[in-house]
């Protein structure tokens, strides 16, 4: 009885060392993958800055507006959440603000009508 107590017991704390260990290398991604977002984000935002303070203003606005299909298609991917609710509404915004013609690629992804 002694023994099977001793082999549970063992099993019990392997698991659980186990899945400490799981969750601190999970913590550990998550926080790298964060990083790799804020890195990317920080430079674009840099490289758009050094831009605008350069003149080239209907550039870069050419260049964000290129990238709206990818981004709404990419965006759209993760699901229906408050996130991607919110990023779709703000493209369709633009589109709307500007009297920019929608891309049909992305017209039936973004939202009908505001909320």
């Amino acid at each position: 009885m002694r023994s099977k107590i001793l082999i549970v017991l063992s099993f019990t704390a392997g698991a659980a060392i186990a899945s400490i260990v799981v969750f601190l290398a999970m913590m550990r991604y998550s926080q790298r993958q964060s990083e790799v977002c804020w890195v990317g984000f920080a430079l674009d935002h840099t490289r758009y800055a050094l831009k605008l303070s350069r003149g080239e203003h209907e550039q870069t606005l050419l260049g964000l507006e290129k990238g709206f299909p990818g981004l709404v298609r990419s965006v759209h991917s993760f699901g229906d959440n408050d996130q991607v609710r919110s990023v779709l509404r703000a493209v369709k915004d633009f589109y709307e603000e500007t009297g920019k013609p929608m891309p049909p690629e992305i017209a039936g992804i973004l939202p009908s009508r505001r909320r």
